[in-house]
């Protein structure tokens, strides 16, 4: 006998599950949009990072099936469509790929969302505050889904986080 079904603040008020982070993420993006709705339902948040500079995932779009790898730029136009169509709201993109000239220097390689500071200081602003894009110093691109990195994002997040959290980091 199945559970009865939960919408998505049930789900999200029993597990309790914050924000999900796909950074660099080596997933074909068929497989992924099939579990996206269901990571969506459960999650308050969804962050999928984007890069142009990503050599192993665009490697492995060369040597294994399934499309293109989530983490890369080749997917954000489906990642946005399908996000859109199906209303995942809380599903956000942070490309943080080479369009958005960043003084924070080139974002580059697989190892990007750990090893440089920008990113690795936003993912884990999201993993400790679970605040929305706007509130962590990110720029809104023409899509609501897409944010990236300003030039000015130190300054920036440093006081979106002073004002926000008021010393409570």
């Amino acid at each position: 006998m199945r559970a009865p079904t939960l919408d998505s603040q049930q789900l999200q008020s029993r597990y309790r599950i914050g924000a999900v982070i796909f950074a660099a993420a080596d997933v074909p993006e068929e497989l992924f949009e099939e579990r996206l709705k269901g990571i969506s339902k459960i999650a308050e948040q969804v962050m999928i990072t984007i890069s142009d500079k990503d050599d192993a995932l665009m490697l492995a779009h060369q040597l294994m099936p399934g499309g293109y790898r989530i983490g890369t730029i080749q997917a954000e136009a489906s990642l946005k469509a399908f996000a859109h169509r199906n209303h995942l709201n809380n599903v956000t993109l942070l490309d943080v790929s080479s369009q958005h000239k960043t003084a924070g220097g080139i974002i580059a390689g697989h190892h990007y969302w750990y090893r440089h500071p920008w990113v690795s200081s936003d993912v884990i602003l999201l993993m400790r505050t679970n605040l929305p894009p706007a509130q962590r110093a990110l720029t809104i691109s023409e899509h609501p889904a897409v944010w990236y990195m300003p030039p000015d994002y130190p300054g920036r997040v440093r006081d979106a986080t002073r004002q926000i959290l008021r010393g409570q980091w």
